[in-house]
């Protein structure tokens, strides 16, 4: 059933953010709970994958919580996010807003929304 109203249609910001945990949760319960190993990187919270290193760039897709990411380097900018100017290159299941479809992502994120950081190169 879809609710509909003033505030509550389904392309408002509390429709969408409904119908967005609504396919979370599909997901998880598809694919059963993927939570990071105890010694992987992974985004606590959902975290913006860009194409570049920087938010000028475009987003790509959106970590999701909990969830186990691969960091392949890392890089230095001028742009600074949440505290930081090192941006990493990460691999990851994510969300892609766009097509409303999960898959396998490559893309930029900045350091500090990557906890358990593992060793990587210089990109």
């Amino acid at each position: 059933m879809l609710i509909t109203g003033a505030n509550v249609g389904p392309n408002s910001k509390r429709g969408i953010g409904a119908q967005l945990a609504l396919v979370l949760c599909v997901l998880v319960g598809i694919f059963g709970m993927t939570a990071a190993p105890a010694d992987a990187a992974y985004t606590p919270r959902s975290a913006v994958m860009y194409s570049g290193p920087s938010y000028y760039y475009k987003a790509v897709a959106m970590t999701l919580p909990g969830w186990g990411v691969r960091m392949n380097c890392w890089i230095d900018t001028p742009y600074w996010s949440y505290g930081t100017n090192r941006w990493f290159h990460i691999s990851a299941y994510a969300w892609n807003p766009y097509s409303g479809r999960g898959g396998y992502f490559a893309g930029y994120v900045s350091a500090n929304q990557v906890a358990q950081q593992t060793a990587v190169r210089r990109c």
